[in-house]
C-alpha cells in the first residue's frame, strides 16, 4: 500500500475523488459502447440497429481525432480546460437530447423510422467520448509510468463496481444514467486539470518522430485486437444470449484480469514491466477464438469476453505508454493519443462492419 501513499502524496483528499471521475467515463462507455445497455430503454432494437449506432459512434471518434491531430501542433496547451469542457458537453448534450427523443417517440413510430435519429445521436455521442477521452488524456500525461499505471487500473476497479450497480437499474433508467455519469465526469477532470500543475506541451518533429517510432508497435497490436474485438462483438450480438448474463460474463472476467495487473503494481517496487504485462493480452484475445468453435456462443458469451479481454489489457499498456510518452517529451497530449486513438478506431470500425455485412451467414462449422 506504500505504492497508493506514494501516488496521492501532497493530493488534497478532495481532489483524490475528483480522479474518480475518470471511473464514471468508463462506466459510461460500457453502458454506450461495449454493451447495449442505454439502449435497453428502447426495448429490443435488434442487432441491426446496435450495430449502425455503434459504427456512427466510431466514425465520429474518428473524425475528431483526426481534426485534434492537425491542430494539436498548433494549438498546444493554450485552450482552457473549461472552453474544452464546454465543447464536450455540448456535444454529448445534443447527443443525449437527440437519443431521447427517439426513445420517446419509440411507442409510437416504427423503429425503421427512429434509426436515422439514432444514428445522428450515435455521432455526437462519438464526439463527445472522443473529446472527453482526450481530457483524460491530458491529465494521466501529468503522471510518471507507475502513477499512471496504478490510476488507470484503481479507476477501472471502481468503474466495475459503480457499471455492476448500474446493471440492477430499470431499463428506462439508463439513458438519463449514463448522461449524469458523463457529465459527472467531465465536470471532475476539469478540476483534476485544475488540480494538478500543466505541463508545458510544445509540438517538436524530431521528437514527435522518435515518440512514433518508439510506440508503433503496441499501436499495431492494439489496433489488431481492436479489429478483433469489434468483428467478436457483432459475431456475439447475432446470437442469443440475453443481455443480463453478457453483462455478468463480462464484469466477472474483466474483474479477475485487472485485479490480476493491480496486485504487482501495488506490492512490487521495481517500475512495472508493461512489455510483460502486454504478452498477456495476446493470448486472451486468441483464447476466445479458439474456444468459439467448441463453445460457440454459449458460457454467457465466453468467447467473446475474452477477445474483449485482450483488448481491455492492451489498450490499458499502450494508454499508460502513450502517458508516460507524453510526461517525458513534453509532446501534446492530443496529439500523441489521437494518433493512437485513430489506429485503434480505424481497426475497431473495420472489424465492425465485417462482422456487421458478413455475421450472419457464419455458423459454427464456419468458424470451426
Amino acid at each position: 500500500m506504500n505504492r497508493l501513499r506514494e501516488m496521492f502524496a501532497g493530493i488534497r483528499a478532495r481532489d483524490v475523488a475528483f480522479m474518480g471521475g475518470y471511473a464514471l467515463y468508463l462506466v459510461f462507455g460500457y453502458m454506450s459502447f461495449e454493451s447495449p445497455t442505454v439502449l435497453t430503454s428502447l426495448g429490443q432494437t435488434g442487432a441491426h440497429v446496435e450495430s449502425l449506432f455503434l459504427v456512427a459512434v466510431v466514425a465520429a471518434r474518428l473524425v475528431v481525432y483526426l481534426v485534434m491531430m492537425a491542430v494539436a501542433r498548433r494549438a498546444s496547451n493554450r485552450s482552457s480546460s473549461l472552453t474544452a469542457i464546454v465543447v464536450c458537453a455540448g456535444a454529448a448534450a445534443t447527443g443525449f437530447v437527440v437519443t431521447r427523443m427517439a426513445f420517446q417517440f419509440a411507442g409510437y413510430v416504427p423503429l425503421e423510422a427512429l434509426v436515422p435519429w439514432l444514428v445522428f445521436g450515435g455521432l455526437f455521442f462519438g464526439a463527445g467520448d472522443a473529446l472527453i477521452n482526450l481530457l483524460w488524456a491530458r491529465f494521466c500525461g501529468t503522471f510518471d509510468l507507475r502513477q499512471a499505471y496504478l490510476f488507470v487500473l484503481l479507476s477501472n476497479v471502481a468503474s466495475l463496481v459503480v457499471y455492476f450497480l448500474v446493471t440492477l437499474l430499470p431499463s428506462p433508467a439508463m439513458l438519463p444514467v449514463g448522461a449524469e455519469l458523463f457529465f459527472a465526469s467531465a465536470w471532475f477532470c476539469k478540476k483534476c486539470l485544475d488540480a494538478r500543475a500543466p505541463i508545458a506541451e510544445e509540438y517538436s518533429a524530431p521528437v514527435f518522430k522518435g515518440a512514433l517510432s518508439a510506440l508503433w508497435r503496441p499501436m499495431l497490436g492494439t489496433a489488431i485486437l481492436s479489429f478483433m474485438s469489434g468483428l467478436m462483438l457483432q459475431v456475439s450480438a447475432r446470437q442469443d444470449i440475453p443481455l443480463a448474463t453478457f453483462q455478468q460474463t463480462a464484469l466477472v472476467t474483466q474483474a479477475v484480469v485487472i485485479v490480476a495487473l493491480l496486485l504487482p503494481a501495488l506490492f512490487v517496487k521495481s517500475r512495472p514491466s508493461l512489455g510483460s504485462v502486454y504478452k498477456v493480452a495476446l493470448p486472451l484475445s486468441a483464447a476466445g477464438f479458439l474456444l468459439l468453435p467448441l463453445i460457440w456462443n454459449g458460457v454467457g458469451g465466453l468467447a467473446n469476453a475474452c477477445a474483449q479481454l485482450g483488448t481491455l489489457v492492451a489498450s490499458i499498456i499502450l494508454w499508460c505508454m502513450l502517458a508516460n510518452a507524453v510526461h517525458d517529451t513534453k509532446l501534446p497530449a492530443a496529439l500523441l493519443f489521437s494518433c493512437s486513438l485513430v489506429c485503434t478506431n480505424g481497426a475497431q470500425m473495420a472489424g465492425t462492419l465485417v462482422g456487421m455485412l458478413n455475421a450472419h451467414t457464419l455458423g459454427q462449422g464456419d468458424i470451426a
